[in-house]
């Protein structure tokens, strides 16, 4: 990767990574030379193994296994330089949906981003460095009654 920022070297943390975006995010990183851990619900181990990285099973929604996660990618790999915050669920329905539909929509797609701020921001702060990354779509804008 050329330009002001290189993040060969890294350590990079990407969260629902196992598939599309999160998977293409942790391939881009690991391409570009960062030690990459990926972070999802679903089995994401052949490529972590393909990608010479790590992987761990964890749900974001709980704020315990971001906090567990984030410990063992740093145990394993040193202080995260990027975490990528991409992990994402989508139901489709309106306000007939189920609440626990409803929570588990906020935990993993809004408190996730919290959690993993609350656990990196304070040695991020201390270091001077790090940076937070956190997907976010322009379907937040709209309303989906299918």
């Amino acid at each position: 990767m050329t330009g002001l920022f290189s993040i060969a070297g890294k350590v990079a943390v990407v969260t629902g990574s196992a598939r599309g975006l999160g998977q293409a995010i942790a391939e881009r990183f690991a391409a570009a030379g960062a030690k990459v851990t990926l972070v999802d619900w679903n089995d994401a181990s052949a490529l972590a193994e393909k990608l010479g990285g790590d992987f761990i099973k964890a749900d974001v929604s709980d704020e315990e296994q971001v906090k567990a996660s984030i410990e063992r990618a740093q145990s394993e790999l040193g202080p995260i330089d990027i975490y990528c915050a991409n992990a994402a669920v989508a139901d489709i329905g309106g306000v007939e949906l189920d609440d626990a539909v409803w929570q588990k929509t906020w935990s993993v797609n809004v408190m996730a981003h919290v959690y993993a701020a609350r656990a990196l921001l304070p040695s991020m702060l201390e270091r001077g460095e790090g940076y937070l990354v956190f997907t976010a779509s322009a379907a937040g804008l709209l309303i989906n009654m299918g």
